[in-house]
């Protein structure tokens, strides 16, 4: 080609027309350049397969990381396919940004490839768990209402809408199935098919009951093979049904005496429950409905007389003794007033046992008293003899006495328990404490044994029916045509149990006794009664005790009041012995930290009570804890000052005349009144006395006239002067003056419901308390108050408006500001000194007693 320097001559392989000399032979120039082009292309060859091989090399790597990676994420997500493609696409991510471009296409085609083959078996796997899932699910429902169908059925409810409801829910769930491929529509049709079969065979099986009431064993057996040949069950399934029928008809017969053992377990341990009042009627009635479907009588009567006693019990556990003393007596009188004194022969007392424990010896104590009353009636009555004896021997009227050939004597004498209870009745009809619960009753008959026998007496004379009790009806004289003659002294009346007494005449002593030791103990164990507060004795003073206290205070007040009894401890015993022993290696400021919690908490009355517990005989101490929350050094001085005459009771003089000669120099007047509280008070001064001597170092015991002064002082919070009177000060530390600002601001709202001498008395005015008016100390504050007229020799007490002592309240008072206080006109005090004169005034009420 032109201009090139290349031959002509089309598209074959070039040659050099100018070969380098190294390559020159002596066959020519194009023989050398031939060698050259041919070695130029053996390397080329050679480069290609060795990039054709590192390409084939890596491709292979990377399809046997992929097989690795698919064989992890397929442990991994073997049933998620959504988890696996997900793992897969980010595993493909990584390797593709990993490898050269040339490559990736390979490497994208490949890890393909290994995705789309582990995702097969991972989405057989998820399909087959979804479909067990919704199997699951769908036979979970399926099983809900099968089970309700069955039960419906055994109770004889497949009229009812619930058993329609139940059916519709399982054909439902049914062909939810088939519609989900989990089984075909002809499976679904026949598994309802098959659960209506079950329905019926079910409904046979609770039907055997009401065959054994109507037909008796035999005939329930026959009635219900009969049924259940007609549904024609599989062999396999008919058979286990007869015996669930036949394992029913057992139970109600009797005939299973290990339901009737364990029935006695479970009935003793409920009549445990009784006695601590435990029972609930959730427990008692489906143990009674099951003694009565056993035909245990004696088990439904004890368990219902002792259920009906222990709710009479706790609803007296909650009242006074006294009130309980009452209730056994007016149970006694109802007693007597319902029921005969009958006197009863050593003979007739057994020949009325083994009568009563023949015809009804497992009817419990109403069943066997009422046997026991019908042959009583009898002798009342001519035609059967006059005594027990010829009643019970005569002919053809007792069953088992015609069965032991006429005579009683003959028949079985009962254990030793049996004839203990039976002996027990008999006393209680011969001591007029059991009445007649037949109503006067001369015929008793089990109907339903008369009804097979054809010789049922008490069908259609419903008129002459007396009592139905366990198995036996009780009839009436009359119902065979004979003159109806009442029985005298016996009729319809209610009965009055006899345990019942005899338990509350155990029960109250007990009471009585609690109440005395441990108030709080015995509430706390009232069936009803709130739990007791919780108390962390670790925190004192924390808002936590106050609220706990505070609420154990208020159950100390509820049981106060609940019971008539005067204050007690706000604590149970347990809680006041751990106290009293701690209180015993507490040092001084300990105590008072204690006390202190508890005066800061409970109410005066209740304090001392609870303190009482704990320190026993120390009245100051519940001084100190009211104190505590007024002065905290004061308290703990007088805690200090006990601790200190513990070890050295002569660091104070003790209750001497001259050391209450001493005090009443100081008091005069005040607490003349407060008999309660001036002992504890004046232990009190005592006790601060001794730890300002013990301060002093002062333990020579001779009476120190000042210190006793300050100390009733302190620990009275102040003793003021107030026209004449000594009084303890309303508020912690008022002065005499203090005292007088206030009274002299004392207004009629002050005064509110306070009354002239009587109830319905003339209203007292604050004008009339601060002319005519003496206080005295009433205790926290409070003070009693008299109007008087010393001149003409009477005074009248101030009352409120219940009739009881006013008590004016300054615990809490201000004195109001001189600018703040009404003028007095001259006309206003003109009238103030003719009242001063008036002993009409004060006339208009009765004078002091």
């Amino acid at each position: 080609m032109a201009g090139t320097g290349l031959p002509t001559g089309g598209n074959g392989r070039p040659s050099l027309l100018d070969p380098s000399p190294m390559f020159r032979t002596d066959t020519g120039a194009a023989d050398a350049w031939g060698s050259v082009a041919a070695g130029a292309n053996r390397v080329m060859d050679t480069f290609e397969q060795v990039e054709k091989s590192s390409i084939i090399a890596k491709a292979a790597e990377i399809e046997t990381n992929a097989k690795l990676k698919q064989v992890e994420l397929r442990a991994e997500f073997r049933d998620n396919p959504e988890g696996f493609k997900g793992a897969w696409q980010s595993y493909t991510d990584g390797v593709l940004g990993g490898v050269e471009q040339r490559l990736a296409p390979l490497a994208r085609q490949k890890l393909a490839s290994e995705g789309a083959t582990a995702l097969g078996p991972i989405y057989e796997a998820w399909g087959a768990k979804t479909r067990a899932a919704n199997a699951d699910s769908v036979n979970t429902f399926l099983d809900t209402a099968q089970a309700d169908i069955l039960g419906y059925a055994y109770r004889g409810e497949t009229s009812s809408a619930q058993y329609r409801a139940a059916l519709d829910s399982y054909i439902h769930y049914a062909d939810a199935g088939a519609k989900t491929a989990l089984w075909s529509q002809d499976r679904a049709d026949a598994m309802v098919a098959e659960v209506m079969k079950k329905a019926q065979a079910e409904g046979v099986v609770g039907h055997a009951r009401d065959a054994f009431d109507r037909l008796g064993p035999e005939g329930a057996y026959n009635e219900t093979e009969q049924l259940l040949r007609g549904l024609k069950l599989p062999p396999q399934e008919e058979e286990k049904y007869r015996g669930r029928a036949g394992a029913e008809i057992n139970k109600w017969s009797g005939f299973q005496s290990a339901d009737r053992q364990k029935l006695g377990v479970e009935a003793e341990i409920l009549k445990d429950k009784f006695r601590v009042g435990g029972a609930t009627e959730g427990e008692v009635t489906p143990m009674v409905q099951r003694a009565m479907a056993l035909r245990d009588y004696k088990t439904a009567s004890d368990l219902t007389r002792g259920f009906a006693r222990q709710e009479f019990r706790g609803n007296e556990a909650w009242k006074p003794v006294a009130s309980t003393d009452q209730t056994v007596l007016a149970l006694k009188e109802k007693a007597r007033s319902t029921a005969s004194t009958i006197p009863i022969a050593a003979d007739d007392r057994e020949a009325l046992t083994r009568i009563a424990l023949a015809e009804a010896g497992n009817q419990g104590a109403d069943g066997q008293t009422g046997v026991v009353y019908t042959v009583l009636n009898r002798t009342r009555h001519p035609g059967w003899g006059g005594s027990v004896s010829d009643v019970v021997n005569a002919k053809s009227q007792f069953e088992p006495v015609g069965r032991a050939g006429g005579d009683w004597r003959n028949l079985p004498a009962g254990t030793s328990q049996q004839r203990a209870e039976v002996g027990r009745l008999i006393d209680e009809i011969s001591g007029g404490m059991r009445p007649d619960p037949t109503g006067g009753a001369t015929y008793f008959l089990n109907r339903k044994i008369s009804a097979g026998r054809g010789t049922d007496f008490g069908a259609g004379k419903e008129q002459f029916k007396a009592a139905e009790i366990g198995d036996h009806t009780f009839y009436r004289p009359g119902v065979f045509g004979e003159t109806p003659t009442p029985v005298p002294s016996y009729g319809v009346r209610s009965s009055v149990d006899p345990d019942l007494i005899r338990d509350l005449e155990q029960d109250n002593p007990k009471k009585a006794e609690a109440l005395r030791n441990d108030p709080m103990g015995y509430y706390y164990g009232l069936p009803g009664a709130p739990s007791m507060p919780r108390i962390d004795w670790t925190k004192p003073g924390s808002p936590e005790m106050a609220t706990a206290l505070e609420q154990a205070g208020h159950y100390s007040t509820a049981v106060s009041g609940t019971f008539q009894i005067g204050p007690v401890s706000a604590l149970p015993k347990a809680q006041t012995d751990e106290l009293a022993a701690a209180w015993k290696m507490m040092g001084a400021d300990g105590r008072a930290q204690l006390i202190g919690s508890l005066g800061r908490s409970l109410r005066p009355d209740i304090l001392a009570a609870t303190t009482e517990k704990i320190v026993g005989d120390l009245p100051s101490m519940s001084w100190a804890a009211n104190l505590y929350q007024r002065n905290k050094d004061v308290a703990t001085a007088v805690v200090r000052g006990e601790s200190a005459l513990e070890h050295t009771p002569g660091l104070a003089p003790s209750d001497s005349a001259a050391f209450r000669t001493a005090v009443d120099s100081v008091l005069g007047t005040a607490m003349s009144r407060a008999t309660d509280s001036r002992p504890a008070m004046l232990q009190a001064v005592r006790a601060h006395y001794a730890d300002a001597k013990a301060t002093a170092g002062d333990t020579s015991g001779k009476l120190d006239s000042d210190q006793l002064e300050k100390s009733i002082n302190a620990v009275s919070g102040n003793v003021i002067t107030w026209r004449g009177q000594r009084l303890i000060a309303p508020q912690y530390g008022m002065t005499t003056s203090g005292f007088s600002d206030v009274m002299d601001s004392l207004t009629n709202e002050d005064l509110n419901g306070a009354q002239l001498g009587q109830v319905g008395g003339r209203p007292v005015s604050a004008r009339d308390v601060l002319k005519f008016g003496t206080l005295f100390d009433a205790g926290a504050g409070q003070y009693g108050i008299v109007l008087n007229a010393e001149t003409k020799g009477f005074e009248v007490p101030v009352v409120g408006a219940n009739g009881t002592p006013f008590k004016l309240d300054l615990s809490q008072k201000k004195a109001r500001s001189w600018a703040d206080r009404p003028l007095m006109d001259d006309a206003q005090r003109q009238r103030e000194a003719e009242m001063r004169e008036s002993v009409d005034y004060l006339r208009q009420a009765p004078p002091l007693e």
